[in-house]
């Protein structure tokens, strides 16, 4: 038996409607983040857009405008260096303009230098625990009062497969996302009205993948707006998946 959840052989993305739901999307300038964005969009949600740089997606905005979307909220924040009262003016910002939160998507995952366990510096560990599951961390409970606003509300944690079963040179990589899958299943325990999941892309056509494997044919690879990729986020963030708390999803393969 698969150790990991499948969305329903079914499911059918034309029934799926987030018109009048609100989706967080961070490091919404990557590949992936562009493409996870337009996908919400163009079913009808209001995207709020986090990227270092608000210039970085102003193309992206434009494109979810003219495709007829709800228009997005743009929010300039660096997730590498945010502060916890900087996620409370987050909060106390988006209280403004949302009486609830129905999504978060969290894509911040950093390409860390592989190397054996004895080979990797402190400093690279502190890192990739930092970006990928304090950070993380810190954004979710910051804004649980406005998930917990909604009865379906669902978090989605991007993660890696190194971080469900410990492999030779992933190490501080692994770790830090061995670590967001407890996260995401003590969440699933702890907090009412809100689904936590984590979601392995596989092999899909990113700029992180690459770093990781360079060699490697993209002929092989997903690309990032592949409809069963987006199925996966469509699914998880609608109330077609409200059933799905504390699981493990992956993407097949090609």
């Amino acid at each position: 038996m698969s150790a990991f959840s499948d969305i329903p052989a079914d499911f059918d993305r034309s029934q799926i409607s987030l018109k009048d739901q609100s989706i967080l999307v961070s490091d919404a300038a990557t590949d992936i983040g562009r493409s996870v964005s337009l996908s919400l969009a163009e079913h009808g949600a209001t995207v709020l857009l986090v990227a270092r740089k608000g210039k970085s997606i102003n193309t992206l905005y434009d494109k979810i405008i003219q495709q007829g979307g709800a228009e997005p909220m743009i929010i300039e924040m660096d997730l590498t260096r945010a502060q916890e009262d900087q996620y409370s003016t987050l909060l106390k910002g988006l209280e403004k303009s949302f009486s609830s939160l129905h999504g978060l998507v969290h894509l911040s995952l950093i390409g860390a230098p592989l190397a054996p366990v004895s080979l990797t510096s402190t400093n690279t560990w502190q890192h990739c625990l930092d970006l990928t599951l304090i950070r993380p961390m810190m954004m979710t409970r910051t804004l649980l009062p406005l998930l917990q606003q909604t009865n379906t509300a669902s978090v989605v944690f991007n993660t890696l497969a190194a971080g469900r079963h410990g492999t030779a040179y992933w190490g501080a990589l692994g770790a830090a996302c061995a670590g967001v899958e407890n996260l995401s299943q003590t969440l699933a325990e702890e907090i009412p009205n809100v689904r936590f999941n984590t979601l392995d892309l596989g092999k899909v056509n990113t700029g992180l993948r690459h770093k990781f494997y360079p060699a490697e044919a993209r002929s092989s690879l997903r690309d990032t707006d592949d409809k069963l990729v987006q199925d996966y986020f469509l699914y998880l963030l609608s109330d077609q998946s409200n059933d799905q708390n504390g699981k493990k999803f992956r993407v097949p393969d090609l």
